[in-house]
């Protein structure tokens, strides 16, 4: 395989980690958000609206804490498939067949840390139905 072919091929795994880098600009602040809210309530607060608050809160920093390490897991997995790339054709491996293996996983732990993003977006709306 010609390097050039290389190129072109990390292409879309080099995009791939762009998007989650800035996914996980958006899950940081995200969760240093909820952080902050959550600190600003007493520990020792006995009034139960607030105590059901905190656990909210609580609760939708492990979505954002889940979501930031599977997409972390993505970042990894596109990183090694680019690498790979190169160590294959360096090497003059035909044979690639776990490439598109690698590209699926990442793009699996994506849309999981997606929907874990889902997830603490629902229980941010649902705690504002009442």
């Amino acid at each position: 395989m010609v390097y050039a072919d290389v190129i072109q091929e990390s292409v879309a795994p080099a995009f791939l980690l762009g998007a989650v880098a800035s996914f996980l600009s958006v899950l940081n602040l995200k969760f240093n958000r909820i952080i902050d809210q959550r600190n600003a309530i007493p520990a020792t607060e006995e009034d139960p609206i607030l105590v059901k608050r905190r656990k909210i809160l609580t609760r939708r920093a492990r979505f954002v804490n889940r979501a930031t390490l599977l997409a972390l897991l993505s970042a990894a997995m596109a990183a090694t498939l680019i690498i790979a790339s190169f160590a294959y054709a360096l090497f003059g491996v035909i044979e690639q067949r776990g490439l598109p293996l690698l590209f699926t996983i990442s793009l699996v732990f994506l849309g999981v840390a997606f929907i874990d993003l889902g997830r603490e977006v629902f229980a941010a709306r649902s705690e504002y139905k009442d």
